[in-house]
């Protein structure tokens, strides 16, 4: 924070932290909207500016006889700058000045920003002027209140008159000020127009601009055209790296399946080994038994239906029964 504005905030009347977001916005639409507020700001920044000139906060050079004016210019915004609330919107309103943004041309003030300054300083000439007759009228009413309490006729006659006199030179005002109000608005929105003519030309500069770098609309299609070329041979590789990728794997898989095949016969030849073998276990169990007890047919029973179930143990079987 600049020390112009670290030596107002607290120290000067109405210039408190609560009301900086108002100061530092752009009031000036609340001229007829809340035309209290408007000219309350407007006092406030006055005070600010006469007093810091005063003081030598503004001016560059700091001798005694440049405190009695006020150099007007980006350093001025620049010292009245704050991170929280930015630059002061309306200061301009404050002062018959003209500023502009860091990255525009300032231009000298013309015969327009002139009138359009008088214009405004007359408005705020004639509103000073209503609200005092608003004063005065007021005054006037308890004046002649008093006097007929006090049964002074000549008195509240007299009172009744100058009020009834300022109350017509209240009207004349505010019809002015109605006058000139309309006439404001009017300017305002003919500066818009300009503002809005001006970006529509630009923009169409900056459309032009970049037309010329697309080129006409034949470049235009061709390379359209070439695109989709482009991308149709993509797709047509990508087709024929798909085919031959799926051609692999049916090799693959054929190769699988005999490789399968493969495994499940000697699964099935181990299984039938295995099977041989243990009919040729119990048929000697058999055989053992028989040599053992001859006297006993027990031992037959289960040779018969181990037999009966697999060829080719009856087979064993009848060899040894030989």
């Amino acid at each position: 924070m600049s020390d112009l504005l670290q030596s107002v905030i607290g120290h000067q009347d109405g210039f408190r932290r609560a009301r900086l977001p108002s100061l530092f916005s752009d009031f000036e639409a609340q001229r007829y909207t809340n035309p209290d507020g408007y000219f309350a700001n407007i006092s406030i920044w006055k005070d600010i500016l006469c007093n810091a000139a005063y003081a030598g906060l503004i001016q560059e050079n700091d001798s005694s006889t440049q405190r009695f004016s006020l150099e007007i210019g980006p350093q001025l915004l620049q010292k009245l700058e704050s991170k929280e609330w930015g630059r002061p919107l309306a200061l301009n309103s404050v002062i018959v000045i003209k500023f502009a943004s860091p990255e525009e041309v300032l231009s000298p003030i013309s015969k327009e920003d002139r009138a359009i300054a008088s214009l405004k300083s007359l408005m705020d000439d004639i509103n000073g002027q209503i609200r005092l007759l608003e004063k005065r009228i007021e005054a006037l009413r308890e004046k002649a209140n008093s006097a007929v309490e006090m049964k002074n006729r000549f008195s509240a006659l007299a009172a009744l008159r100058s009020k009834r006199s300022a109350q017509s030179a209240l009207s004349r005002r505010v019809d002015t000020l109605s006058q000139l109000e309309e006439v404001y608005g009017r300017i305002e929105q003919a500066s818009e127009h300009v503002t809005m003519l001006q970006v529509v030309k630009a923009s169409t500069a900056v459309l032009h601009s970049l037309n010329a770098r697309t080129g006409n609309i034949q470049d235009v299609e061709d390379v359209l055209d070439g695109l989709k070329q482009e991308m149709g041979k993509v797709e047509e590789i990508g087709s024929l790296i798909n085919d031959a990728e799926q051609e692999r794997n049916t090799a693959n898989e054929d190769e699988i399946d005999e490789e399968l095949e493969a495994l499940m016969g000697q699964s099935q030849s181990a299984e039938e080994e295995k099977a041989v073998e243990e009919t040729k276990r119990k048929l000697a169990e058999v055989h053992f038994a028989g040599v053992s007890n001859p006297n006993s047919t027990d031992h037959l029973t289960p040779s018969i239906d181990q037999t009966s179930a697999n060829p080719t143990a009856a087979s064993h079987s009848s060899i040894f029964e030989a």
